[in-house]
């Protein structure tokens, strides 16, 4: 989308959204040290409602593809994204332990 303002296409300025957005080094960094085997979730924002996420589980990545309708026809997309689905069932369960009562330590 054009800014209005600016006239730019995704304007940084004007969309936190997109100065916010993170890059694979960031992510990279942001992973060091947690285990291979670590289940990996995207808390995505639910259009109707912006202060909802829905957790979804990253089933894949890479580089897509893309056509402008410019007449080039369709090309490799600069963007690396992740895939995502809805989660059949919970990824957490709840320890078997017993309540820890209010007044302890």
């Amino acid at each position: 989308m054009e800014c209005d303002v600016h006239g730019a296409e995704g304007c940084a300025e004007c969309k936190p959204a997109l100065r916010a957005a993170w890059t694979v080094g960031q992510l990279r960094a942001a992973l060091t040290g947690i285990p291979d085997d670590t289940p990996l979730v995207a808390n995505t924002v639910d259009y109707s409602g912006p202060n909802v996420a829905d957790e979804q589980v990253i089933v894949g990545a890479g580089f897509g593809t893309i056509n402008w309708g410019d007449g080039y026809g369709t090309e490799p997309d600069a963007v690396f994204g992740l895939q995502c689905e809805i989660p059949e069932a919970l990824l957490r369960t709840r320890p078997d332990r017993p309540r820890r009562r209010a007044d302890a330590p």
